[in-house]
């Protein structure tokens, strides 16, 4: 049987990531614009630069060393 459950459910009310991810949130806001220039002049595929900038700030909270050991973590709390 399957059971859902959001992301938002495994992270409890009062953590800090929650306080973090909306700080990360405005910040990004402001930054769409630079972000859409930096896509339009590349013109190709690539990963999302809100993303990245997503990941490293969680790898940073975390205190993980590399984006190996990110990956591996994240697969790891799946």
């Amino acid at each position: 049987m399957f059971t859902y459950v959001t992301l938002g459910d495994l992270v409890r009310a009062e953590h800090p990531r929650r306080s973090i991810r909306e700080i990360l949130n405005t910040a990004l806001r402001g930054m769409n614009e630079i972000f859409a220039r930096m896509h339009a002049e590349f013109e190709r595929e690539s990963i999302v630069p809100e993303q990245l900038l997503r990941g490293l700030v969680l790898q940073s909270h975390c205190g993980l060393r590399t984006e190996r050991l990110l990956r591996d973590a994240e697969n790891h709390h799946k």
